[in-house]
């Protein structure tokens, strides 16, 4: 038999509004707090449209130009 290995415990910080703002976010999507969590973390990893990459592109030169 093989035994699901449990990640560990990693406690979060957070402000209340943005917790708040998750909870509500996850009733709407009937998820649990953990899920929508993890579900906007990898969305944030996930590739992007090549309209979304430039525009980011920019901004970042922009903000490197201006130091």
């Amino acid at each position: 038999m093989s035994e699901k290995i449990q990640p560990t415990a990693y406690p979060l910080r957070m402000p209340l509004p943005l917790r708040e703002k998750l909870e509500e976010s996850a009733r709407k999507t009937k998820r649990s707090l953990n899920a929508e969590i993890t579900a906007r973390l990898e969305e944030s990893f996930s590739p992007r449209t090549l309209d979304e990459v430039e525009v980011a592109k920019a901004r970042s030169e922009e903000h490197t130009s201006e130091l």
